[in-house]
C-alpha cells in the first residue's frame, strides 16, 4: 500500500512538471514573444521557423504552435517517467526555468526594446543546463535502482536475524 501511494505521488508530481513545463516553455514564452513580435516586428523573434509560422499563422498559429510543439517535445520524458523519474523531473525543471526566462527575457525587451540576454547567450545557458539535469538525473535514477535492488523485506530481515540468532 504505502508503494503503491508513493508511485501515485511520483506520477502525479510527473503530470504537474509536464503541464508547469509545457505552459513557461510553450505559453508564457510564446504569448510574450508574440507580443514582442506585435510591437517590433517579426525580426524581433531569433528562430526563423517561428519567425515564418507567425508570418504565415499569424498570432493565433504562432501561439497555437508553440504550445504543440512543447507539449509534444515534453511528451517524450513524460513518457519516460516511471523509468526514469529523476532525469524527467530534472528535464522539466529545465525547461519551466528556460520558458520562464525566455518569457522574462522577452518581456523586457518589450519594455526596454532589447533583451536582458542575447538569444545566443540564453541557449548556450538553456543547452548546457539541460546536459547537466540529465547527467545528474541519470545518476540519481542509476542510484535509486542500486538501492531498489539491494532492499530486503522486513520479513526477509526478521527470519535472516532468527537464522543467524541476533536478537534486539
Amino acid at each position: 500500500m504505502k508503494g503503491r501511494i508513493g508511485e501515485r505521488r511520483g506520477i502525479l508530481m510527473q503530470i504537474v512538471l509536464y503541464f508547469a513545463s509545457v505552459f513557461a516553455f510553450g505559453f508564457a514564452d510564446g504569448f510574450t514573444a508574440m507580443l514582442m513580435i506585435e510591437k517590433f516586428g517579426v525580426s524581433a523573434e531569433f528562430n526563423p521557423l517561428l519567425r515564418k509560422i507567425f508570418v504565415f499563422g499569424g498570432c493565433e498559429g504562432f501561439l497555437t504552435f508553440k504550445v504543440a510543439a512543447a507539449a509534444i517535445l515534453l511528451f517524450v520524458p513524460f513518457s519516460l517517467c516511471r523509468e526514469m523519474r529523476w532525469t524527467s523531473a530534472l528535464f522539466f525543471i529545465v525547461f519551466i526555468f528556460g520558458g520562464s526566462a525566455a518569457a522574462l527575457n522577452n518581456a523586457f525587451f518589450i519594455v526596454n526594446g532589447y533583451p536582458l540576454l542575447t538569444p545566443e547567450a540564453f541557449l548556450l545557458i538553456f543547452f548546457s543546463a539541460t546536459a547537466f539535469a540529465l547527467k545528474i538525473g541519470e545518476a540519481l535514477d542509476e542510484n535509486a535502482e542500486r538501492k531498489a535492488f539491494f532492499k530486503i523485506s522486513e520479513e526477509r530481515w526478521e527470519q535472516m536475524k532468527r537464522e543467524l540468532g541476533i536478537y534486539f
